[in-house]
C-alpha cells in the first residue's frame, strides 16, 4: 500500500472529527476504497510529537477487503493495539475473536438507495464489506456514542463497470 492510499484512508477515518476534536474524543470505526479494509482508532495524545505538543495518533489495522467478514469490528477494537499509542507499533497485530454477525438483509438496499445507514450493529460491519464493498470506492462506519455505528458509502458502481 503506498502512502498516498494510507494518508486517502486517513482522511477519510478523520472526516467526522472536525478541525478540532475535544481532547477526550476516540474516533473508531471502519474504512474501505473498495479494495482494502482498514479498522482504525483516532485520538489526541498529549506530549505526543518531538517538541512535547500534543498530537493526532492513528492506528490502523489493515486487511484485504474479502477478509474483513473474518472479523468482528467491536472484538477487534478492544485489541491494546488501538488503545495503547506507541511510537513504534507493532508491524501485525493477531485476531482471535469471532467473525463478523450478520448484516440486515435490507442493508444493501439501503445504501444502494440512501447511501447511509443508522443505527447500524458494528460488529456487522465486516460481513457488510465483505459482501458488499467491491460496490463502491468509498465507505466509512464510524462507532458512535451508544456503541452503534453509522454506515456511510458512495455511489454504487454500475453493473457493466463491474468490480475493479
Amino acid at each position: 500500500m503506498s502512502e498516498a492510499e494510507l494518508d486517502a484512508l486517513r482522511r477519510l477515518a478523520s472526516e467526522e472529527r472536525g478541525d478540532f476534536p475535544e481532547p477526550t474524543d476516540i474516533s473508531r470505526g471502519l474504512v474501505s476504497d473498495g479494495q482494502i479494509a482498514a479498522c482504525y482508532s483516532i485520538r489526541t495524545v498529549a506530549g505526543w510529537d518531538s517538541e512535547g505538543r500534543a498530537s493526532e495518533y492513528t492506528a490502523f489495522a489493515i486487511m484485504p477487503l474479502e477478509d474483513a467478514g473474518r472479523i468482528d469490528l467491536v472484538d477487534l477494537l478492544s485489541h491494546p493495539f488501538f488503545a495503547l499509542p506507541s511510537h513504534e507499533p507493532p508491524t501485525t497485530i493477531e485476531y482471535l475473536g469471532p467473525q463478523s454477525a450478520t448484516p440486515p438483509t435490507d442493508a444493501a438496499g439501503r445504501l444502494l438507495c440512501r447511501h447511509k445507514i443508522d443505527n447500524f450493529d458494528p460488529r456487522a460491519a465486516g460481513a457488510l464489506l465483505a459482501a458488499y464493498g467491491k460496490n463502491s470506492t468509498k465507505w466509512a462506519v464510524r462507532i458512535c456514542d451508544g456503541g452503534m455505528a453509522t454506515v456511510e458509502c458512495g455511489e454504487w458502481r454500475k453493473p457493466s463497470e463491474g468490480a475493479k
